[in-house]
């Protein structure tokens, strides 16, 4: 029977921002996003004009992780939260049922204190290996896009009934091949690069995420 790994990588980073996080001082009723290293890399109050958001994304968080910290951003109260997780599950071999399981979970105490809160769950982006310089840091991220797809398509089905709404980022940012494209990825094949976060950034514009009620 296969076994998996529920800690985060780079669990001392992970403790050392989630630390970093209890010392900030910051308002409640803003826009919140949280996740991995996908929403830790982006620089969203410059990418949507808004310098009151908050980022609560952490390299190497997975769903258990994400889970673990609910409290901080529970605490948050947030206007509206954006959420992108699973990549690192996949990475770690947690089945993919266990991580919806975990984001269902997630949103459901979201839901239950702070019922205020909207919350958007987007879908998790493939990678691309080929023309990836770090293959032998990330090799357990790569050729996995099959689960990638199968992950984000039950994010997508059981999204009305999690009481979430969807993002689905996937297909703007897919090659032909199924694979990250590498127009918008940086030299990992995992990460996105500045051209990507700018796509990222005027797709919730563009759908008004930002401002919907």
């Amino acid at each position: 029977m296969a076994t998996y790994n529920t800690e985060p990588f780079a669990i001392d980073y992970h403790n050392a921002r989630l630390s970093g996080f209890k010392t900030e001082k910051t308002a409640k009723n803003k826009i919140v996003f949280s996740g991995d290293s996908m929403i830790e890399f982006g620089q969203w109050q410059d990418l949507l004009n808004n310098s009151t958001i908050i980022s609560r994304g952490i390299l190497g968080d997975n769903s258990f992780g994400l889970l673990n910290r609910i409290d901080d951003i529970i605490g948050l109260q947030p206007k509206i939260l954006f959420v992108m997780i699973g990549i690192n599950d996949i990475a770690g071999n947690i089945p993919i049922k266990v991580s919806l399981n975990n984001i269902g979970d997630f949103a459901n105490q979201i839901i239950e204190h702070s019922p205020s809160t909207k919350i958007f769950v987007h879908s998790i982006l493939p990678t691309n290996s080929v023309h990836s310089e770090h293959r032998a840091e990330f090799i357990n991220h790569y050729n996995k896009n099959d689960q990638v797809v199968a992950l984000n398509n039950l994010l997508k089905s059981q999204s009305d009934f999690l009481k979430f709404t969807f993002i689905d980022l996937y297909r703007h940012f897919t090659d032909e091949r199924g694979n990250l494209n590498s127009e918008f990825a940086n030299a990992d094949g995992l990460h996105l690069n500045t051209k990507g976060y700018k796509l990222w950034a005027d797709l919730l514009n563009s759908e008004n995420y930002m401002t919907k009620k």
